[in-house]
């Protein structure tokens, strides 16, 4: 899908649905507005992802060593951590609780990277930080 074209919205809402089933779960109408949200109409009227899907390629991210910059944070930090994320693991998750900052975590079973912030769970959560 890095060149991923549609040829309808509804085709491009299929799409974006089934291939980010992780980052839900999401009420009927979360998941029509997380994919509209992730689409874009080109010039041309076809449907495309609203990102560059080759995001992920070509970045050499081994020497990506942040944990310097983190120590150096100041602020509360919340990580909304999406457990079944391939990316973020709990090894790091439990790094960023105890050093630097020391990130509040919620963690929030079965969703993967991204969690879509659009359940009460989610946004109460954030809520209750932003306001403490």
């Amino acid at each position: 899908a890095a060149a991923a074209v549609f040829g309808s919205e509804q085709e491009a809402i299929d799409f974006v649905l089934e291939s980010r089933k992780s980052f839900g779960p999401f009420t009927p109408e979360a998941a029509d507005k997380f994919a509209r949200d992730s689409l874009m109409r080109s010039a041309d009227g076809q449907w495309r992802l609203h990102y560059d899907p080759r995001i992920i390629y070509g970045r050499d991210t081994s020497d990506a060593d942040m944990w310097a910059t983190w120590d150096r944070i100041s602020c509360p930090v919340l990580t909304i951590w999406g457990v079944e994320s391939i990316l973020l693991s709990a090894d790091t998750v439990e790094r960023m609780r105890v050093t630097g900052p020391r990130s509040a975590v919620h963690a929030m079973p079965g969703i993967g990277h991204c969690p879509g912030l659009t359940s009460a769970e989610e946004i109460d959560r954030l809520r209750s930080f932003l306001l403490d």
